[in-house]
Parts: C-alpha cells; structure tokens; sequence
C-alpha cells in the first residue's frame, strides 16, 4: 500500500472549512491538525486566522481581518469606500494596508497590513 503523505498528498481539511475563511480557534479547525493548518494551500498572513491561498481581494483581506476585529472596531478610510463601490482615484491604491478605525478612548490597532486609526 502506497503512503501518500509522504509523497506529498495533503490531509483533506474538515467540509465546513474548504475554500472558507476562519478561525483556528473555530470547532471545525480543531478536527484538523496544527500541520495541516499550516499547509502552503492556507494563508495565515492575520494571525489566528485562515484563508485560501491567494485571496488577496479587498474583501478577502477585509473578512478575513474582520474575525478578530475588535466589537468597537470598523473599517474606515478607503478601505470603506472601496468595500462600498466608492470610486477612488488610482494613488489611493498605492497602500494595500486596510484602514480600521476604533472611537475613543480605543487604541488604534497595530498589525501587519493594517493602518489603524
């Protein structure tokens, strides 16, 4: 019998969890190991969180984002008007960061590809 996980086949994720964005944390992540949630087909690049290997749309980054955004934090700034359909002009393009946006006395958050405000 052939052993195909050393030939490169992947554990097959849970069905709830294919071609979704979630939480490690979520039930259905705990059925799948910590390896396999690590497999180059997911991206972790929001920690705590996985994706589909190259959903890099706004709205793929935005949801993906959005499952461990603070209660009193929202999505702001062009970040909003382009999740909205809002045409911008092409410079503001230039920073892929998304704008997330707390009321005081919040901190802004800080991370890796977002700008807090």
């Amino acid at each position: 019998m052939r052993d195909d996980t050393r030939m490169g086949a992947r554990t097959p994720l849970p069905p709830d969890l294919v071609g979704a964005t979630f939480l490690v944390s979520d039930p259905a992540a705990a059925t799948a190991s910590e390896k396999r949630l690590r497999g180059r087909d997911l991206d972790g690049s929001v920690w705590g969180t996985r994706a589909p290997a190259g959903a890099t749309s706004l709205p793929a980054r935005a949801l993906r984002y959005s499952l461990r955004m603070p209660a009193d934090a929202y999505f702001s700034h062009a970040t909003a008007a382009l999740l909205w359909g809002i045409p911008l002009p092409p410079f503001t393009m230039r920073d892929a960061r998304l704008d997330i946006s707390v009321t005081a006395p919040s901190r802004a958050p800080h991370a890796r590809g977002i700008r807090g405000h």
